[in-house]
């Protein structure tokens, strides 16, 4: 914090300085990621996403049929289904920061992406997680007790 003060004491308040002094500090954004992504082969896109390039389009249709997809507040622009779930795949294997950076949008319009996608991701979960029945529940409570490692489950 000392360093900024030094620098903007050798500014005075006029617009001009303000305006370059907020270009000093501007953090570059990535542009066009997003339409790099399609150029991957197969095998570069899971490397990236960790998943397949099929599993992403079938996640992206569903989740322009559901509300998270069509609910938005505040005035940010709409962006298409793919590129926001393209983004919370990155997001789930990156960083906030360098996830905002590489899509070139802000920190607060990546929450609110990430938070509609997580809220449609978590509705899915009764269609792909499959709880154990009690007597496969037993088995890997024995599997984990014979390594050493009771209670696992139980």
């Amino acid at each position: 914090m000392n360093q900024l003060k030094k620098i903007s004491d050798h500014f005075d308040s006029s617009d001009d300085d303000l305006v370059e002094l907020n270009e000093m500090f501007k953090v570059p954004k990535t542009e066009n990621y997003v339409e790099m992504v399609p150029l991957f082969n197969n095998l570069q896109y899971k490397e990236h996403f960790r998943i397949s390039r099929r599993v992403t389009e079938e996640l992206t249709k569903r989740y322009e049929m559901s509300e998270y997809y069509h609910h938005q507040e505040g005035n940010s622009p709409k962006i298409s289904g793919l590129k926001q779930v393209t983004i919370f795949l990155w997001f789930a294997v990156s960083s906030f920061s360098i996830v905002a950076d590489r899509f070139n949008i802000s920190k607060s319009f990546l929450f609110k992406i990430i938070h509609r996608v997580t809220d449609f991701m978590s509705n899915l979960s009764i269609d792909f997680i499959k709880w154990p029945n009690q007597q496969e529940i037993l088995e890997s409570e024995n599997y984990f007790r014979g390594r050493e490692f009771p209670g696992a489950l139980l």
